[in-house]
């Protein structure tokens, strides 16, 4: 059952009470390294966007082709409700550990590639199989953490994204500006093996589903609003991602290195805003908190194209921007993970599909955008696309009454 709330109304719900369930020992236990998996997967994913530029002359291929082959790889994140119908079964630990392996692999065959079909190729290969750790971790915290908790213990692990950001640039781009562009692919490959061989030392296996669980997902009420605001919130944030660090370049004269240590102030607005989900998503409930950060990017978005020839200004806008996201995007994945608990891989798999298609089509509108329109167009269209989203977290997504759906089960 879910709470229906009226129309345009967000009124704060009530703290969580003090007797609200701590979060299990197991979770305390297994937690870091899991974190570690989702750092050392994150920073592959990430470093690719501020680098693009650097990996497209290394490939000797335009930033329009190697935008192309970024938005195929986030394409193999389809693969997502089908792992999450396995996940489903009970093979949270084995789909973490095969993800990480995986990941690891594609990275070091995409290091070796020698033009841009190889580096396509290996690019998809990484995005499936980080979709898959993403996913059963996901389900493994819904599974084993109380809603009431669950804000903060996401926020906590989404503290890896803006890790990555903070500390795995930064070292990126010393790498690239030192050894070409192959060199993180290599060394970030080899620390997602190591994390995948360490991980069933740490965390327990799940007991396998019992005979005749339904994995089948259900959409319930608030379901189809909170997958359509993944999706465009995502596609409003891929439309800057995927520009900002060709802007950086073109319109300050940054350098590959230059660019990295730039990072660290979008990596501090992340970190940030993580920490704020940790303290404040649980108390002020996920549905405001959400709507709470989508209002809060709109303004910075649409002051893009004002920058003129000031990178101070310029990084500012970037931080709010990925700040105010963060939150929102942090304080979403709860609702998640609590679409449809006896499917609950299903239902993040599906969420995490939706999320790969709108960041592909992101992709290539933002490098089509960057490239025709400048950053201005790039930060029109995200802020009118977050504004569309904050619309719909107001006025459809839904708060999920836990204790009424678990009373109505007991009887």
């Amino acid at each position: 059952m879910w709470q229906h709330r009226p129309a345009m109304a967000l009124p704060p719900p009530p703290p969580p009470p003090s007797s609200a369930p701590a979060v299990p020992a197991e979770v305390r236990r297994g937690l870091p390294i899991l974190i570690a998996g989702r750092f050392g997967s994150n920073v592959a994913f990430r470093f690719v966007y501020p680098f693009l530029p650097a990996i497209a002359r290394g490939l000797g291929v335009s930033l329009e082709a190697a935008g192309a082959a970024l938005s195929i790889r986030e394409l193999s994140g389809l693969t997502a409700p089908a792992v999450g119908r396995l996940i489903d079964r009970g093979r949270r630990r084995a789909a973490m550990v095969v993800g990480l392996a995986a990941a690891g692999a594609s990275l070091l065959v995409t290091a070796a590639s020698p033009g841009i079909v190889a580096f396509a190729v290996g690019m998809v290969a990484f995005g499936v199989a980080k979709t898959a750790y993403d996913a059963a971790m996901s389900t493994w915290i819904g599974d084993h953490v109380p809603f009431a908790r669950r804000g903060q213990v996401i926020g906590v692990s989404e503290m890896s994204w803006a890790a990555a950001l903070l500390i795995g640039i930064p070292l990126v781009g010393a790498l690239i500006d030192a050894l070409g562009w192959r060199a993180p692919f290599v060394a970030l490959g080899g620390l997602n093996l190591a994390i995948a061989v360490v991980l069933p030392r740490l965390v327990r296996p799940d007991p396998p589903a019992p005979p005749g669980a339904r994995a089948r997902l259900r959409l319930l009420p608030g379901a189809l609003a909170l997958y359509a605001t993944m999706g465009t919130l995502s596609f409003g944030m891929q439309l800057v991602i995927v520009a900002h660090g060709a802007w950086l370049e073109d319109a300050f004269g940054l350098s590959v290195a230059a660019i990295g240590v730039a990072s660290i102030a979008l990596g501090l607005g992340e970190l940030a805003a993580s920490g704020a989900t940790v303290v404040l998503t649980d108390r002020w409930g996920k549905r405001r908190s959400m709507a709470l950060g989508c209002a809060a990017m709109i303004g910075p978005l649409a002051l893009l194209g004002t920058a003129g020839s000031s990178t101070v200004l310029a990084v500012a806008l970037l931080t709010a921007v990925v700040l105010a996201f963060e939150f929102a995007f942090v304080s979403a994945l709860p609702l998640v993970t609590e679409l449809d608990p006896e499917a609950r891989g299903a239902a993040v798999g599906v969420a995490f599909a939706l999320v790969t298609v709108a960041r592909a089509v992101g992709t290539l509108a933002g490098t089509w955008l960057y490239a025709g329109r400048g950053m201005g167009w790039v930060g029109s269209v995200a802020a009118a696309t977050i504004a569309v989203t904050l619309v719909l977290v107001v006025v459809a997504v839904h708060e999920p009454d836990v204790d009424r759906r678990r009373r109505l089960r007991v009887r």
